[in-house]
């Protein structure tokens, strides 16, 4: 029995040595003050718009970011369920997973993405994938594009499948058709979202007009792709009006 405890017990070593190796790690470098983050974060919006504000409509889905990016334990996100039913349930963050955020046209789903990025080259947050430290830094690509990548090249869909962070913007704007490589018939982005959600070394970051439960996801990418979403990434949403027209 003796022995059979010892093997037992090794194994678990094994089985959880095996998971931190290949997932994902989050530790925080230094305490953030929230508020001068957020006063940094409206300059820099400011330098691309100078009407650009840090408001009640985004303030919290602000907050809840940059605690993402530095590793703040008290991050919090939105139940998409809830938030298809036009109802708020803020729920415990998950600093391994990525972020979706989802909006009107022209809120400033983009342009938080972008500023995250900013901010990830200035203080170069760390994060362990796969073993492997790195930096915060992504990179971003319309969904139409990877849409045509995808369709092109088998390499496209590869890079996209295991890129260690994506960033997808205006997920649901590429075409409604399926692709055809080599006479394969594809579903780039949902074949996309599937292979990374089946994965717990990459960190996938996406904004949309639909959110997580809204039913153009769904009919889209199915059920299978709105589980994985779910689980891959931290809802937050961004509201207000068109912040192009300020």
């Amino acid at each position: 029995m003796a022995q059979y405890d010892e093997q037992l017990s090794k194994i678990l070593q094994c089985i959880e040595g095996r998971r931190t190796l290949a997932g994902i790690v989050r530790r925080p470098r230094f305490k953030v003050d929230i508020e001068k983050a957020l006063k940094m974060i409206e300059m820099i919006g400011m330098a691309r718009n100078p009407k650009f504000v840090i408001d009640d409509h985004n303030r919290w889905t602000y907050t809840q970011l940059i605690k993402w990016l530095y590793a703040d334990a008290t991050m919090q996100t939105l139940d998409p369920d809830a938030a298809q039913q036009k109802k708020v349930r803020q729920l415990p963050g998950k600093l391994t997973s990525g972020i979706y955020i989802a909006g009107a046209t022209g809120t400033g789903k983009s342009w938080a993405m972008e500023i995250l990025n900013i901010l990830a080259d200035v203080d170069e947050p760390m994060v362990q994938l796969g073993g492997q430290e790195r930096s915060m830094h992504f990179m971003c690509y319309r969904a139409e594009d990877i849409w045509e990548h995808a369709t092109t090249s088998d390499e496209g869909m590869a890079k996209f499948k295991t890129m260690p962070i994506l960033c997808i913007q205006d997920l649901g704007s590429e075409p409604v058709s399926d692709a055809v490589r080599m006479g394969t018939r594809r579903e780039p982005l949902r074949q996309i979202l599937e292979a990374r959600g089946d994965r717990n070394d990459l960190i996938t970051l996406i904004t949309s007009n639909f959110g997580i439960s809204a039913p153009e996801i769904e009919r889209r990418y199915t059920d299978r792709v709105v589980s994985r979403l779910k689980g891959m990434c931290n809802f937050l949403i961004i509201n207000g009006t068109d912040r192009r027209t300020l």
